[in-house]
């Protein structure tokens, strides 16, 4: 139960790294790209950064869950 408690916080913080540069990025500098297809990318790298954020959190509730006893 330990061992797989450490990889779920192992696996959380490796998600939550995901969660961090995927969501810190801006929108792109290509001028020939139209604005409504920067918005595009920058909304769905929003939810990439969404996702792996809840699922860092999920894992580290599992954690927990885990290594509390």
């Amino acid at each position: 139960r330990r061992r797989a408690g450490a990889g779920f916080v192992g696996l959380a913080l490796a998600f939550a790294f995901v969660a961090m540069v995927t969501g810190l990025r801006g929108a792109p500098d290509d001028p020939s790209i139209a604005p409504v297809v920067a918005a595009a990318l920058v909304l769905s790298h929003a939810l990439v950064a969404l996702g792996a954020g809840a699922f860092s959190f999920g894992l580290l509730r599992m954690a927990e869950r885990l290594l509390r006893d």
